[in-house]
């Protein structure tokens, strides 16, 4: 074995040992609970993304994007991260153990230990001594936004950033196109890991050949490290057809989101001053602080020290996000090339402080670097101890989040041995103390395999308000037909009695939703009786959303006042209504005309041209609360007539008064023709 080897095997066995006792907490509850921390629910979707992906990568590989979640709405997964390249450490444990839960946590684990190793490859490549690269490898595992430790850390897995640097240099060393095809495999698996990492490794990899090109081989050195570079991109976009096809339907929304970002950007500076500190760590910070000065030493202390300087410099400056006021204009920063790109994804600033704990982290090497002989080794010894002491509690601050007790794990395994095929339906989506039962119901879709109606992601199913309206209304006989129409559900899963606010909807759905076929610990599963009936709703789901339809296939567009027109019945009258309260008359409408009223607007969509039903009040008074909108419940075709619950607030004072109704649709005079619906009603006083 040579000193080189035996060198880097001390070195795992090293952060192996280190990472086992900080991570032992961990460890003991990895099998059905993740660390804690402020964003459950989106943690909750990282452990369902990485069990998805891997049973998809052994049973459907060409139906990656298709994820069962949402059903039957397709390439649901673009509404989150892939994290593609995470399935070569957490796809070996699902596939052995059928726990997503225990996948995405060895996963996030083993990022932590490769982080540090890769760090290490990098300094020692730079020159640095064993102990400096070693320590540097703690810096940068436990580096900001990595403590306390969590599964979110899987989109910005920080190994990619040394992996792709160790590549570059290698490169440099000997410009070749072999070297040039491994930084090209590097930088593959920093762009697949996340799309947060993808920009994060194409900013370094600029620094780097802006900096670090041989003198004598600039050109050649740049232009093979372009050209892996450009390669490995070209494979992401190829890749990423359905992700850039989800991001044009979702054009407004994320031009809501960038300048949203935009409007931030007190709130970047306030928290890169006031929390910059407990991110990196004070020990760190010092060290890296003592590496400035390795500029001012030659070798591997001055070129560790430009690097860090450099990448923690660009890291903070991005962090601030697109613009920052000086001298009292707001001037434009660096980020803004991404909030008004393809790339305005990125929502998250402070995200590039992964980048800024990469320069921090080759600093502490060039700090330890330039102090030579045994007083360098020693002192590395004495940094890497202060920055365990400094950095473990951290790292360690944190309480079990537990997914699924054994009870509900196994109900989840049950039903899929008796839910043969079709998708499912769990409800409700919340409990009692409003907390989110979708994400768990997504993790049990990686126990039970079956495809499942609701899902929790970045961003929303276009069908999704239309469905959680019509699950508003449940038990309604109407909304249960609409949404197996919809859906073609063929499985109701009903949670526990005491997961509910309403029993007696759990009670009157599983009365009416068809056959009990299992009942175990509280839950119970209804094979659903009804057939669909209204085919065509199902397969525009299935089709996707459409540019300028609603999610039904309606066009999106003002109605032809000739072909247009709508009839009014009362239902049901109102009595005992009170001031200041709410009053819900049932009245009957129909589509009398030639032409598909448009009402489910996909989410995330501008809503001009919805139809809907307009509540006034007369006579006009101060005592009368404006012109209410009351929405219908989906597209209404011709012919088609739906009993509607028009819900809306009652004058503040007593008297007689006429409720109008009357059909509208925004943007357009469509209805201008035809008659309305009026209700006398007597205001009492409350």
């Amino acid at each position: 074995m040579t000193t080189g080897t035996r060198r880097f095997a001390l070195s795992v066995v090293g952060y192996a040992a280190l990472f086992g006792v900080l991570f032992a907490p961990w460890i003991r509850i990895a099998t059905d609970s993740i660390p804690a921390q402020p964003h459950a629910d989106d943690a909750r979707v990282i452990v369902w993304v990485v069990g998805w992906v891997a049973d998809a990568l052994r049973a459907l590989p060409g139906h990656v994007f298709d994820a069962p979640i949402n059903y039957p709405a397709p390439a649901q997964l673009t509404g989150s991260e892939h994290l593609a390249t995470s399935q070569l450490v957490a796809a070996p444990t699902y596939w052995t153990t059928g726990n997503a839960v225990l996948a995405a946590n060895v996963a996030t684990m083993a990022s932590y230990l490769l982080a540090a190793v890769a760090m290490e490859r990098l300094v020692t490549a730079l020159g640095a001594v064993a102990l400096a690269a070693w320590t540097a490898g703690v810096v940068f595992a436990l580096g900001p936004l990595r403590a306390p430790a969590n599964v979110q850390t899987l989109q910005y897995a920080n190994v990619f950033l040394p992996l792709v640097a160790v590549a570059l240099v290698r490169l440099r060393e000997r410009p070749s196109a072999r070297r040039a095809i491994a930084l090209g495999l590097a930088a593959l698996l920093g762009l697949f890991s996340s799309y947060y990492m993808a920009v994060l490794v194409i900013v370094l990899a600029t620094v780097w050949i802006v900096l670090d090109a041989p003198p004598g081989r600039r050109t050649r050195f740049a232009t093979l490290a372009a050209l892996s570079l450009l390669g490995a991109a070209g494979v992401l976009v190829l890749a990423s057809r359905p992700y850039f096809a989800r991001s044009a339907a979702l054009g407004p929304i994320l031009d809501q989101m960038s300048q949203a970002v935009r409007d931030d950007a007190a709130r970047y500076r306030t928290e890169l001053v006031a929390f910059a500190l407990p991110r990196f760590g004070e020990v760190p910070i010092a060290l890296a602080a003592l590496g400035i000065f390795g500029v001012l030493r030659p070798g591997a202390p001055r070129r560790l020290a430009v690097l860090g300087i450099a990448c923690a410099l660009v890291g903070l400056v991005f962090a601030l996000g697109p613009m920052q006021p000086a001298f009292g204009i707001d001037r434009p920063l660096p980020f803004a090339l991404l909030t008004d790109s393809p790339l305005r994804f990125f929502r998250m600033p402070e995200r590039f402080l992964v980048l800024a704990g990469f320069g921090t982290a080759l600093l502490a090497g060039a700090a330890l670097a330039a102090i030579p002989g045994r007083a360098g080794t020693a002192i590395a010894l004495v940094a890497a101890a202060a920055v365990l002491v400094d950095r473990a509690p951290a790292v360690q601050t944190w309480a079990p989040d537990r997914i699924l007790d054994s009870a509900t794990w196994a109900v989840y395994g049950r039903v899929g041995t008796v839910a043969d095929s079709g998708a499912l339906l769990e409800l409700p989506l919340q409990d009692r103390s409003w907390a989110l039962l979708e994400v768990d119901a997504m993790i049990g879709e990686t126990i039970h395999h079956r495809p499942i109606l609701t899902g929790y992601t970045g961003y929303r199913a276009a069908h999704r308000p239309l469905l959680l309206s019509l699950i508003a209304r449940l038990p309604d006989a109407d909304a249960w037909d609409a949404i197996v129409d919809l859906t073609h559900v063929r499985w109701l899963l009903l949670r526990p009695a005491a997961a509910w606010r309403d029993v007696a909807t759990r009670t009157a759905l599983r009365a009416m939703a068809g056959q009990v076929v299992l009942d175990e610990n509280g839950w119970t599963l209804v094979r659903v009786a009804r057939l669909p009936e209204r085919r065509a709703w199902f397969e525009a789901l299935a089709a996707g959303p459409q540019l300028g339809r609603t999610v039904l296939g309606a066009p999106l567009s003002a109605l032809d006042p000739a072909r247009t027109h709508a009839a009014l019945s009362l239902v049901e009258s109102p009595t005992d209504v009170a001031t200041r309260g709410l009053t819900t008359p049932v009245a009957r409408v129909e589509n009398t005309g030639a032409t598909s009223w448009p009402v489910a607007v996909p989410a995330d969509h501008v809503e001009t041209f919805r139809v809907a039903l307009l509540a006034e009040w007369r006579p006009p008074s101060d005592a009368v609360p404006p012109p209410q909108a009351v929405p219908l419940p989906w597209d209404v075709a011709p012919g088609e007539a739906l009993r509607v619950g028009a819900r809306v607030g009652t004058p503040s004072a007593p008297g007689d008064y006429v409720l109008t109704l009357r059909v509208v649709q925004d943007g357009s005079t469509a209805f201008a023709d035809s008659p309305s619906l009026e209700i006398p009603l007597t205001v009492a006083p409350r």
